[in-house]
């Protein structure tokens, strides 16, 4: 048995009648301020005039809105009872009616238009720290978040070594967004009210697996108890002080670096593996957001070299996180500079059933032009932060050659465009931004992104 999703009496048919009136009323609602606006504009003078319509602006609209909540409850209604009358649900509430619903839904390949959803990181310019911060717009499942709310958000250092007497390397982030609204406020749906810290995470803070550390050992590639290999590292290809050296000059923020030397042949390989001893105790966890990064400078103009960094399980094989993409970031080297070190990063979520060994490889997959070098410091890998429940936004953030201090920030620029007219009504009536799905998964419907979607927003009239 299946929900009728379209057709005569079909669930979606049903919910896009509510939603067209709730969209109707909306629009009423902004009509208000549109007339009250006009109506202002005639008493420039003698303003006292109207000074009831004035202060009663903000009570006509909820007047307006007074509908909604009924709507909201028929609608909510409407969800659990066509699913139960389906297939009997344990519970009947809104999360069990929906898990069904998406389950069935992906079962029979059916869709709904997606929005297009965005989050872009900025440093601000008066920064003195020089670290970056990552921001994610997508799920657990690499799928865009399709909840996120349109706002600026700042993130600004509140602890530092200089005047709160933080260590460094270890500030301490403010994450700040706008005022939230109700979902029947005519403004919705503005802010997401976060109001949250974020700890950097560090190189230095190693094999561990807590907000703020890294699950590499030796990420730093400062530690070298044998010349020319770096401590807790497995060399596969590369000898020590001919094609793998430790470094002392051009170095990210420590006293040494490693160095890929190019000879014109060799592809240097090394590796790491987690849960093993002698490498890292830390455990890759399954159904978790990731982002890998490193810095990495060039000696010289290069005309060849590709640098490739990849999870691999036992068999050297590239392991797929949880969309079924390979997790693998590659990096033509000639992009690099040769006056400091840029960073790279690799942002996925791995899958919810992972191999019994699993590393961390490093590896030139192009060989470096004869006679130049590569170097390489702080290896991070570590879970991403979410911000803002489970249909939230993901941030990470890494240290860079000069410390943060007190006020140095962020902002984060989030944008909704709103076009999946379902999605959106689902989210508006059933707060599905604030649930998680079994394998902990944003709860949202199955999305199109590419047009052709099976359930068409036309079927809010």
């Amino acid at each position: 048995m299946a929900v009728t999703l379209t057709g005569s009496d079909g669930l979606f048919v049903r919910l896009g009648k509510i939603e067209d009136l709730r969209a109707k009323i909306k629009t009423h609602q902004d009509l208000i301020d549109t007339e009250i606006t006009d109506i202002l504009d005639e008493y420039n003078v003698d303003r006292d005039m109207a000074q009831q319509i004035l202060t009663g602006q903000e009570g006509f609209k909820a007047a307006a809105g007074q509908p909604l909540s009924t709507l909201r409850s028929d609608a909510q209604k409407t969800l659990i009872d066509m699913v139960h009358a389906d297939t009997p649900l344990a519970s009947k509430d809104i999360r069990s009616a929906l898990l069904e619903l998406i389950d069935q839904m992906e079962n029979s390949s059916d869709d709904v238009n997606g929005s297009v959803v965005t989050a872009v990181a900025t440093a601000d310019a008066g920064n003195v720290g020089d670290g970056n911060l990552v921001v994610s717009a997508t799920d657990a499942g690499g799928v865009t978040n399709q909840f996120l709310k349109p706002e600026t958000m700042t993130v600004q250092i509140t602890k530092d070594t200089q005047v709160t007497g933080t260590t460094g390397r270890d500030e301490v982030f403010a994450v700040s967004g706008t005022a939230p609204v109700g979902n029947d406020h005519p403004d919705w749906p503005d802010g997401s009210g976060i109001a949250a810290s974020l700890r950097i995470t560090s190189p230095d803070r190693n094999a561990q697996d807590s907000v703020g550390q890294t699950i590499i050992h030796n990420g730093s590639l400062n530690a070298f108890a044998v010349a020319d290999t770096p401590d807790n590292w497995i060399l596969n290809v590369g000898s020590p002080g001919t094609g793998i050296n430790e470094e002392g000059t051009t170095t990210f923020r420590t006293a040494k670096s490693l160095m890929f030397l190019g000879d014109g042949a060799e592809l240097t390989s090394m590796e790491q593996a987690f849960n093993t001893a002698g490498q890292s105790a830390a455990k890759v966890k399954p159904g978790t957001k990731y982002a890998i990064s490193l810095r990495m400078q060039i000696s010289a103009a290069l005309a060849a070299g590709v640098l490739r960094i990849s999870l691999k399980d036992g068999s050297d094989a590239i392991i797929n996180d949880a969309a079924g993409v390979a997790i693998s970031d590659s990096t033509t080297l000639s992009t690099l500079s040769i006056s400091d070190f840029q960073v790279v990063t690799l942002v996925f979520t791995t899958a919810a059933s992972l191999p019994s060994t699993v590393k961390i490889v490093v590896e030139l997959t192009t060989a470096i032009t004869s006679a130049e070098n590569l170097f390489i410091n702080d290896i991070v890998m570590a879970p991403m932060v979410q911000f803002g429940g489970p249909g939230g936004v993901y941030l990470i953030a890494h240290p860079g050659a000069t410390d943060w201090v007190r006020d140095d920030k962020f902002t984060v620029a989030v944008a909704n465009d709103y076009a999946g007219l379902f999605q959106t009504a689902f989210e508006r009536w059933f707060n599905m931004s604030s649930m998680t799905r079994r394998n902990g998964l944003a709860m949202q419907l199955p999305l199109n992104l590419a047009a052709g979607e099976s359930i068409s927003d036309s079927l809010i009239s």
